[in-house]
């Protein structure tokens, strides 16, 4: 019986790892020693490699979500200036809405009513007794020649603007909308006189018209009298209505900046010459451009 010898455990210290590698097909044999401290070496930047590729990984990953995140906001944020630019525009017709009412009100001489209905649907006023088809035409009739009466109280309107009225308009509107001569000045005559809310300023078809002041675009629209109009609001009531061009440049709901470019002067309406049509309105009561820019001054008044 042959006797077992023990096979002693290879020692571990300065001896070499040889690595074979034999290509195939060339018969040749390559040899690669590798010592235990190259080994070790080689596994701790392995680790530290892919511990750098894993970092950087999440790193970046957390920084896509960030930017798909604020990306998000950012369109969100767009939508709530759109959304506010459009209530703002309705607060502004509401307000006109509600200044006409009591207009009407005041020029007929009705009373405010407080309108319910009884339990056979007949409408009553505040007194409890019913209105008739016949008393609710008369009522409307008032309010048509109420109506029709409005353009008479112009002139009384651009009376009843305070200094303190006009020093908040020159502060919100401050630009002149475009270059050019004054062919037709601000005129509010006497009852039976010449009525011109406005100052015509004369130019070239596509001379650029620019916003009298910051504010948001309430309208836009073709007009059977002046053309192409847009219609600005400056806050406080405030109002910039420019028409008779040839191209509007913005649309309703957008914000624009004092001096941006909002249309092109044109003929558009009636108009017998290229001009710009430009009104300034406090609580839809005319206001004298001249009053309120500078350079639409006579020289002698500047």
């Amino acid at each position: 019986m042959e006797e077992i010898k023990e096979i002693p455990a290879p020692a571990f210290g300065n001896d070499e790892y040889s690595i074979l590698i034999t290509p195939p097909g060339t018969g040749r044999i390559y040899k690669l020693q590798i010592k235990p401290w190259q080994l070790r070496l080689g596994v701790v930047v392995g680790i530290l490699f892919l511990s750098v590729v894993l970092i950087g990984a999440a790193f970046y990953g957390k920084i896509l979500i960030q930017a798909r995140t604020t990306a998000g906001l950012q369109a969100e944020v767009e939508l709530l200036h759109t959304q506010l630019a459009q209530l703002e525009i309705l607060q502004i017709e509401v307000q006109k809405l509600e200044r006409f009412r009591k207009d009407v009100l005041e020029l007929t001489g009705i009373s405010e009513p407080r309108i319910q209905a009884d339990e056979e649907g007949w409408e009553k006023d505040s007194e409890g007794i019913e209105e008739s088809s016949d008393s609710r035409s008369n009522r409307v009739n008032r309010m048509e020649m109420a109506d029709a009466l409005r353009g008479e109280d112009v002139a009384g309107q651009a009376q009843r603007i305070s200094p303190e009225q006009l020093k908040l308009v020159r502060s919100l509107i401050f630009q002149r909308p475009c270059p050019g001569p004054i062919s037709r000045g601000f005129s509010i005559g006497a009852s039976g006189g010449e009525i011109h809310s406005a100052v015509d300023l004369a130019g070239s078809v596509g001379t650029g018209i620019a916003a009298a002041g910051p504010g948001v675009v309430i309208r836009t629209e073709k007009d059977d009298v002046f053309g192409l109009v847009v219609v600005l609001g400056h806050g406080g009531d405030i109002q910039t209505l420019y028409g008779h061009n040839s191209k509007i440049l913005v649309s309703q709901g957008e914000r624009v900046e004092a001096g941006q470019l909002i249309a092109e002067m044109g003929n558009t309406g009636l108009s017998s010459a290229p001009h710009l049509h430009f009104e300034i309105r406090l609580k839809d009561q005319p206001i004298d451009p001249a009053e309120i820019i500078t350079s639409l001054r006579p020289e002698r008044l500047k």
